[in-house]
């Protein structure tokens, strides 16, 4: 899995946002409904250290398919955090 920082995440308005790879690369998209499909509420704050997969989408881009805090999570429910199809 790979590790990064939320650069924003805006579920109010367009329910999207990107998170920026700690390794070198282009920021990767990330939307309102894998946020929701982890269990997360749907403030992610900026800065908000994430580990996540990420799938090209149709046009080339990358994109998140799964998403988790970067830090562990202390009552997580069974089921949740899976990835998407």
């Amino acid at each position: 899995m790979d590790s990064g920082t939320i650069k924003f995440f805006d579920a109010r308005k367009n329910n999207f946002g990107f998170i920026i790879p700690d390794k070198a690369g282009a920021p990767v998209f990330l939307h309102g409904n894998v946020v929701s499909a982890a269990g997360l509420t749907d403030e992610l704050p900026d800065g908000q250290r994430v580990h996540y997969r990420v799938e090209p989408d149709r046009n080339g881009r990358p994109r998140a398919t799964y998403v988790e805090l970067g830090e562990p999570f202390a009552d997580a429910t069974p089921g949740y955090g899976r990835p998407i199809d």
